[in-house]
Formats: structure tokens, C-alpha cells, sequence
């Protein structure tokens, strides 16, 4: 799959098609790479001096290659019919922006600044689709400004008004919902469509199959979502030392989450993730499970989109830290 996602990259396209072009190119690349370190090693100024004239050399090459890389990527979009990019590539890019398109297609919508969603509306494409979770995170900013607040931290979906629709039981016509989830068992799933998708989640019955012969393994056979109580192990919740960071950790959870993760990949489970709200949380799990690939410690914005057999949330707070 990685291979074939290299496969419709411009670079290796044109790699395939001006093989000798590219070749040049990145041998250009390390011999300038070569002559800074040769110049910073230099023992002389006449040394030196003749390095340099080497590395002007080279990079006049190399920008012209890089100029001829460049037609060639524009004569290549030109003639595309589909083109993949990021947001912010085909705002910021003056080739990509000038690229006729009929239809826009947005994934992972919910984590889109509703800027580059407006600049693209307004560039009047036929149909503009945003596919997404309105219950997934929503995009992220520094600032907590009640402009940055407005601007870049509202999704598409509560924008537009579409989740307020949904809590009042109102139909949407623009709203086309998947109601039939195939990557969980369905006591997490009802736990899950429960709480945030108002009872609207079906589980496929395969998912279900798979997810019951997960859950026969301790720490509780036959149940799929387990709640472990912490508040009797007196663990503090600590906030980094890092004064610009609001970032949390609580060895004494960690501790135990790692426990739980490795009980259920001694059991047979074959990939467990640990997840935590908080980086500082996420690097002490880390820590403990270093060394073992069954097993990986992340954010929740890192881990969206991945797949585990089994997950251990880590929500770490606790004594004295206040929610």
C-alpha cells in the first residue's frame, strides 16, 4: 500500500518519465551537501574561497533543474483529472489554486480550519463534499482568543449547524450519515453511540464476532469496555514544570495502564494501543512500553484514525488538579 501511494506522487512520476532529470537533480543535492561540510572544514581562506566558487556552481545547476522539475510537475497537474493534496497546499499554491476543479472532496473534515474550507468554497466549485465525524476533535489553535476561538476551533459540521440538527432530532438535508460501523464490538459501540451519536450506531455482525473473541481475555472475560477505578491508589496528577505548557501526567496511572496493555498482549491481543489526553502522560507511557511493537503509547490526536485490537485510555487526572 505504501508503495503504490509513492506510485502517484508527481516527484516519482516524473522520476519514472525523466529518469535522468531526477537522477541529477538529487546528485546535485549531495554534492552541495558535501561542499558545506568541506567549507566548514576548510583549513584555509584560499581553500575556502575555491569551495565556494564549487558551491555557486552548483547551485546555479541546481536551480535550474529544480526549474525544469517544476514545468514538468505543472505540465503534469495540468493534464491531471484528479489531484490529492492538503488543505493548505491548495490554498497556498499558486499552480494547485489555479487548477481547474469541478468538485472538491474534503476528508477528515472535522479537523479542517474553517478558513481553507471558505477560500475554497469561494473559488466556486461545482460540489464541495466535506466527509468527516462531527463527533471526531475538532481543528486546533494556539490562541484562545474568542476570535481564534470563532474561526479555527469550530468544525464544518457545527458551523454549518448540523450537529445542533442532530441533538434536536431535526432531519438534514445536506447531512448524509453511515450508521453502520464495522471497526468496533458492539458493547463499545453502544457505549459509544450512546453518548455521542444519539443511538444511531449499528454494529456489522462480523465486527461483532471479532470483538467477542477479543473480549474473552482478562482483565474482564466476556465484557468489551472495562472501567477501572484509580481513586483509591492516592496517584497525584502533576503539571509539566514547562510554564508554557498546561500538560498533565500521573505516574501512578501510567503505571497501572501499562500493566493492564500488557496483560492483554501476554494474553494473546495482538496490538494494544495507550492512549491519554495529555503529551507529558503520552511520553511516560511511552516510556514503560518501550521495546515491545505489540504495544504503542500516543495522544488522543495522534492515535485518530489508527485501529487497535484492544485500547487502554488513560484519562490521568486526579488529586490536586482540577478539571
Amino acid at each position: 500500500e505504501a508503495q503504490a501511494c509513492c506510485d502517484i506522487l508527481p516527484d516519482e512520476i516524473i522520476r519514472r518519465r525523466q529518469p535522468a532529470l531526477v537522477e541529477r537533480r538529487d546528485k546535485m543535492h549531495g554534492e552541495r551537501r558535501q561542499l558545506g561540510d568541506l567549507i566548514n572544514a576548510a583549513d584555509s581562506k584560499a581553500e575556502q574561497q575555491e569551495l565556494t566558487k564549487q558551491l555557486d556552481a552548483v547551485r546555479t545547476e541546481l536551480s535550474e533543474l529544480e526549474r525544469r522539475i517544476k514545468e514538468a510537475q505543472v505540465e503534469l497537474l495540468l493534464n491531471a483529472k484528479v489531484v490529492g493534496s492538503t488543505l493548505a497546499r491548495l490554498v497556498i499554491d499558486e499552480t494547485l489554486w489555479g487548477w481547474p476543479r469541478n468538485a472538491v472532496f474534503v476528508d477528515e473534515a472535522s479537523m479542517a480550519g474553517m478558513p481553507y474550507l471558505l477560500a475554497i468554497a469561494l473559488s466556486r466549485p461545482q460540489n464541495l463534499s466535506c466527509f468527516g465525524d462531527f463527533r471526531q476533535l475538532p481543528p486546533i489553535a494556539q490562541s484562545r482568543s474568542n476570535v481564534a476561538k470563532k474561526w479555527f476551533t469550530r468544525d464544518v459540521f457545527e458551523t454549518a449547524g448540523v450537529v445542533s440538527r442532530i441533538e434536536n432530532n431535526d432531519p438534514d438535508p445536506r447531512l448524509a450519515t453511515l450508521r453502520l460501523q464495522y471497526r468496533m464490538g458492539e458493547q463499545i459501540a453502544d457505549t459509544v453511540g450512546n453518548l455521542a451519536y444519539f443511538g444511531m450506531l449499528r454494529t456489522d455482525p462480523p465486527a461483532e464476532k471479532a470483538a467477542f473473541r477479543i473480549a474473552t481475555v482478562p482483565p474482564a472475560s466476556g465484557q468489551q469496555v472495562v472501567l477501572v477505578d484509580t481513586s483509591d491508589l492516592s496517584g497525584a496528577c502533576l503539571q509539566e514544570p514547562d510554564p508554557l505548557s498546561y500538560s498533565r501526567f500521573n505516574a501512578v496511572a501510567a503505571a497501572l495502564a501499562a500493566t493492564v496493555a500488557q496483560e492483554l498482549v501476554g494474553a494473546g491481543i495482538e496490538g494494544v494501543g495507550l492512549v491519554s489526553p495529555y503529551r507529558a502522560q503520552s511520553r511516560v507511557l511511552q516510556s514503560m512500553v518501550r521495546g515491545d511493537s505489540r504495544l504503542m503509547a500516543a495522544t488522543v490526536h495522534a492515535f485518530q484514525g489508527s485501529e487497535r485490537d484492544g485500547m487502554v485510555i488513560d484519562l490521568t487526572d486526579s488529586w490536586p488538579q482540577e478539571r
